[in-house]
């Protein structure tokens, strides 16, 4: 951190120095921070367990300093200094991490209504598949999905993302009443005309607007609002209520008031072209042979160093049974024992579990010392359903 604070104040100090000066700096800034590093991070814990080969990185990963790092942490948590307490430690980790994510993924689906076990699971970032199917079996979601593209499927869909404006406008709670819809409407008229001319102004050649003008509505006296179509009086009561409903499991008493105007404007554009449409998946690995024989790579499974096929994607076969890993240009996916991968035609994954959901369940333990682990899981567990509960 000195040396950080010693070359930022050097750049500061020395503004005359050329463009190819700070690059070298710069270089020398970065190989200070690598030499200096000692904290973990998830991808450290993914590299010790197996879950990042290191076969498509353009340079060398360091595994030994990691090792290093955990055996200490085992050491200091009466594991041992060995690699096995390492191991443990690591694994510790990422049970802790699949158990945080699933939690913020169910807290989402709770928050609009939804039971996770009843979709699947799209998986994307280039560490998502390291992770996916761990999280999967702590939310009981049957089915994954992996883009060809997941590694930056942000990127890709802000490539081919429509082009929209959104507008809203506070209302203050006014009765949700007849005499109160030619207001509405003048208000999302107007959103609706400055997000029109707004996007006139871009440079995407135009064919048109698509409209959505909605309300936010909510229950006299509290606080959450839920947006419907803007319609007459009866039928926003009546959308309200369905979407209380299926969000709280029940409707209120009180009249209802509106919160808000909300309007968004879509510019249909046709410059894109055909690549626009998100449902065309380009070509990027035409040739997929199924006979040829997959690699080996040694991943952290129940406990200890397995040695599990390693496939890179361009390679797949049809059907991989787990545990297996894939790498691709951009990412890497862990299969897990119990899952089955199926590539399409179009190059998407369909990873499913065919595993008993039963077999989830963790056995009685009689081991009554404090472990770390499991104290942070039921942390977030109990947070998860006291938060649930308001």
């Amino acid at each position: 951190f000195n040396t950080v604070k010693s070359t930022i104040g050097k750049l500061a100090r020395e503004q005359r120095r050329s463009v190819l000066d700070i690059m070298d700096m710069q270089d020398e800034l970065a190989a200070a921070c690598v030499a200096n590093a000692t904290e973990l991070a998830l991808t450290d814990v993914a590299l010790f367990l197996g879950r990042v080969p290191d076969t498509r990185f353009p340079f060398p990963l360091r595994r030994e300093r990691v090792a290093r790092r955990l055996m200490e942490l085992s050491d200091s948590l009466g594991f041992g200094q060995h690699e096995q307490g390492a191991a443990r430690v690591a694994e510790g980790f990422l049970e802790v991490a699949a158990a945080t994510m699933g939690e913020a993924i169910r807290k989402v689906s709770v928050a609009r209504g939804h039971d996770v076990r009843d979709h699947a699971l799209v998986v994307f970032g280039g560490a998502g598949g390291q992770y996916a199917c761990r999280v999967a079996r702590t939310l009981g979601v049957r089915t994954l999905v992996f883009h060809p593209l997941a590694g930056v499927l942000s990127a890709y869909g802000m490539g081919v993302a429509e082009t929209a404006w959104h507008g809203l406008r506070d209302v203050a709670g006014v009765p949700l009443e007849e005499a109160q819809l030619p207001a509405l409407q003048r208000l999302a008229d107007e959103l609706a005309e400055e997000g029109r001319r707004l996007l006139a102004s871009s440079d995407v050649t135009e064919a048109g607007f698509d409209v959505e003008q909605k309300v936010d509505l909510r229950s006299a006296g509290t606080e959450t609002s839920l947006s419907v179509a803007l319609a007459d009086a009866a039928g926003m009561r009546a959308a309200f209520e369905r979407a209380h409903v299926a969000m709280f499991g029940y409707v209120r008493a009180q009249p209802v008031v509106c919160a808000a105007v909300r309007v968004r404007v879509v510019l249909r554009a046709t410059s894109l072209g055909p690549s626009n449409d998100a449902t065309s998946v380009p070509p990027v690995m035409p040739d997929h042979p199924t006979t040829r024989e997959a690699a080996t790579t040694s991943l952290f499974l129940d406990g200890a160093f397995r040695d599990v096929p390693l496939y890179a994607r361009e390679q797949l076969p049809t059907e991989v049974a787990g545990p297996a890993v894939i790498t691709e240009a951009t990412a890497t996916l862990v299969i897990e024992p119990g899952f089955t991968v199926h590539r399409r035609a179009d190059d998407i994954l369909v990873c499913t579990d065919e595993r008993d959901p039963r077999a989830g369940l963790a056995p009685v333990q009689e081991d009554t010392r404090l472990d770390p682990v499991r104290l942070e899981i039921f942390h977030h567990r109990f947070m998860s359903i006291a938060e649930q509960m308001g």
